[in-house]
């Protein structure tokens, strides 16, 4: 019988939101937004887990720690890009280089075949979602 590993992929799913405030060229004044995230992971498990859930959650949390209440025009954990034009796309590029230079690097150590896949980003206000963008890993 062929090992479940063998015919899947599993992914998991990290949510991270939060409440941050930006200016874009066609709205100067800053404004707040609740910023909903979805970090996708993948890797061969081990021990029949790909890594220990809360230790990840808990290191996303830990490495993302300067968004919640910033203004990400002025935040410098964020990439350069992300500072002159915060948008969806730009905060995506962000989170996801910062987990996998920070968060990525560090669990490595637990599971050498953790990997990030994607991080959706989705941009609310109110009740209100205006839109998503998804980056992703090429290749």
């Amino acid at each position: 019988m062929s090992s479940p590993s063998n015919l899947f992929r599993t992914r998991l799913l990290v949510y991270f939101d939060f409440e941050a405030s930006h200016s874009l060229d066609t709205r100067e004044v800053p404004h707040p937004h609740l910023w909903k995230t979805v970090l996708t992971f993948t890797g061969e498990p081990i021990k029949g887990r790909i890594i220990d859930f809360p230790e990840l959650e808990s290191s996303i949390q830990d490495d993302l720690r300067s968004l919640p209440g910033s203004y990400l025009n002025e935040n410098r954990d964020v990439l350069s890009e992300c500072r002159d034009f915060p948008t969806c796309e730009t905060l995506g590029t962000s989170i996801f280089t910062l987990v996998r230079e920070k968060t990525i690097a560090r669990l490595r150590t637990k599971n050498p075949t953790l990997t990030i896949l994607s991080v959706q980003v989705q941009l609310c206000e109110g009740p209100r979602v205006y839109g998503a963008a998804i980056v992703e890993a090429d290749g």
